[in-house]
């Protein structure tokens, strides 16, 4: 089963004001204040965007699963093909965004950051690498790792990572970006990647379904907790001009890991033991980890 979702979970939104902002009002309105950070408001589009993917892409990989047990590959390809023609027509009916709104700095077209920064987002960078690539590794093994060494069937393969991915990432969501908020963008981050090498070393010595899935939903819950945090912390180390730009460059970090991956997975699993796979994750989870370590911390 292939399987794959860019999130982006990142929205800007710039007013301009011919006379000066009520920018006290309006916090005075919605009773907030500076501490007020973005992880939560990105914690809630990218919730909102992951629960209407849910409803839909939590049970797909048990329908695909379903499908290819049960009626063979073609009717799967058939039916995917569908969903994705329904999706082309659907776009069509979108709206077009108003250029009219948007602020562009024409003053600033090459960003200009000091040499502190620059690290930071290398490092930043690197650790969206490493982390992805671990989570590309076992996105590859586990469909084959499931049905070879637990002889268990497409369809139980397919729930598998219906709750292993789908439900672990919807609930942990919303409530990583208030955390991020009240203890911090960094905290979240490393602490959510703390625990990964240490869950990811249980596959060497798990020889059950149940306990397995446990262990990926923990995985897969603690690295969907540095989402909202990660693009919370890069929006507040990026001038705003760029922000969409730096966004942009994260997610393409986000999936080259995730392209990467999948040729590591897929070649350690060819060439080596099982366990030479979960070593490697271990060691990207733990690379990750360390990086972000590095980065400094922005806490409001």
């Amino acid at each position: 089963l292939n399987y794959g979702i860019d999130f982006t979970g990142g929205t800007i939104v710039q007013l301009q004001y011919k006379q000066a902002a009520p920018i006290t009002s309006i916090r005075e309105a919605l009773k907030i204040d500076e501490s007020f950070a973005s992880s939560v408001v990105t914690a809630i589009v990218t919730w909102g965007t992951f629960l209407a993917f849910t409803m839909f892409d939590g049970p797909s990989p048990f329908l695909g699963g379903f499908l290819a047990d049960n009626y063979g590959w073609s009717p799967f390809f058939y039916f995917l093909f569908l969903i994705a023609f329904l999706c082309m027509i659907l776009s069509f009916f979108l709206n077009e965004t108003d250029k009219k709104g948007m602020i562009v700095d024409k003053k600033s077209k090459v960003l200009h950051m000091k040499g502190s920064i620059t690290l930071l987002l290398g490092i930043f960078f690197f650790a969206h690498i490493f982390g992805n690539t671990a989570r590309g590794i076992l996105g590859t093994i586990f469909p084959f790792y499931l049905t070879e060494n637990f002889h268990k069937t497409k369809t139980e393969a397919g729930l598998f990572f219906s709750i292993g991915f789908g439900i672990a990432t919807l609930t942990t969501q919303f409530p990583s970006g208030i955390l991020a908020d009240k203890f911090g963008h960094k905290k979240i981050m490393a602490y959510g990647t703390f625990m990964i090498p240490v869950f990811a070393s249980f596959f060497l010595f798990l020889k059950d379904y149940i306990p397995t899935l446990l262990i990926y939903m923990a995985i897969t819950g603690l690295w969907s907790t540095t989402w909202p945090a990660s693009i919370a912390y890069l929006i507040s180390i990026t001038p705003a001009s760029k922000r969409g730009l730096m966004v942009g460059i994260r997610q393409m970090a986000v999936r080259l890991g995730f392209t990467v991956g999948p040729l590591i997975g897929g070649f350690l699993w060819d060439n080596f033991d099982p366990a030479v796979s979960f070593y490697v994750v271990i060691f990207f989870f733990a690379a990750s980890f360390i990086l972000i370590l590095l980065l400094k911390d922005n806490s409001f």
